[in-house]
């Protein structure tokens, strides 16, 4: 009888994006990275050491998908200096190659978890060892009961990749009150201020200001507005310049720049704002925790002993 064995790596590493999917829509998303190895055993009966499968897989999954816009090749359009435009589903974005992973999806204009995973499986198998045959990259959500929504952004002045202007991520959302977690409010809140899709705005990036204030109440529009056209966002950043187009309906604006610590400070306010209104709030604290993709976030509290 022979025996076979394969070797596994769960929870390899998480992949933050943004992607086109069936309906056209751009949305962000963050999922684990599952990875299994199949191939010859050294002498001491090793495939591959798991700490160097690990950087492996990660190094590559970090360069060629993470962070990036993914969108099949042929909605593509190459421009000089070797940047990249793309039209979908009422967005229009024009950004540096780099913030970019494009897919052969054949006849789809759209993008799957099979076509990621695909996509990934091609470019590891490229540089693994010669002892390691084969490899097959899942890709899977986050578990947990609560709600979540999914967003996409980008921070100007970031030091890595998360300046690319439309990247994304899909975020757990908590929100305690005098210590007592409320998944009634957080379910509330998450269809009232996130449902559908989204886009963090940091008001100084917007170049149609005066338009956007005219059919607003406020000079500085805060979180969602129910007003029609679109917003036009452009800056510069160290990997280049970033343009995008996006439905005004798919924006929550802040007038801060759009980190989680920042998101989450927005959230808390616009709760207790929330719980004012139908007299939900009480002497206690309300406290929210905001994710920014897998595992990690921002808390951000309001103590009812405060003057609000």
């Amino acid at each position: 009888m022979k025996i076979s064995n394969s070797l596994f790596y769960r929870n390899v590493t998480a992949l933050d994006f943004a992607y086109v999917v069936a309906d056209l829509r751009v949305i962000g998303n963050s999922l684990y990275v599952d990875v299994e190895f199949a191939g010859d055993e050294d002498a001491d009966g090793v495939l591959y050491d798991f700490s160097s499968a690990k950087h492996h897989v990660k190094k590559l999954i970090d360069k060629h998908i993470d962070h990036k816009f993914i969108v099949p090749d042929k909605m593509v359009t190459k421009l000089e200096n070797e940047m990249i435009e793309v039209f979908v589903g009422g967005v229009y974005y024009k950004a540096p190659r780099e913030a970019f992973c494009l897919i052969d999806t054949s006849m789809k204009l759209s993008i799957s978890y099979d076509d990621i995973e695909k996509h990934a499986t091609e470019i590891i198998s490229k540089e693994l060892p010669l002892n390691v045959k084969s490899i097959k990259i899942h890709l899977r959500e986050e578990e947990g009961s609560g709600p979540f929504f999914c967003y996409t952004h980008g921070l100007k002045n970031h030091y890595g990749n998360c300046q690319r202007l439309l990247h994304g991520h899909r975020n757990q959302f908590e929100i305690w009150t005098s210590g007592i977690r409320r998944s009634d409010l957080e379910h509330r809140f998450v269809k009232s201020f996130f449902g559908g899709d989204v886009h963090f705005v940091f008001w100084d990036n917007v170049v149609n200001k005066k338009e956007i204030s005219s059919l607003c109440d406020n000079e500085i529009p805060i979180g969602r507005v129910s007003i029609g056209g679109k917003t036009v966002l452009t800056y510069i950043s160290s990997q280049g310049t970033f343009h995008l187009k996006i439905p005004t309906s798919q924006c929550y604006f802040v007038k801060t720049e759009t980190t989680i610590e920042n998101l989450s400070r927005s959230f808390v306010d616009h709760c207790v704002k929330e719980f004012k209104l139908i007299g939900d709030l009480s002497s206690g604290d309300i406290e929210v925790r905001a994710y920014e993709g897998i595992g990690k976030g921002s808390c951000a509290i309001w103590s009812g002993k405060c003057k609000y």
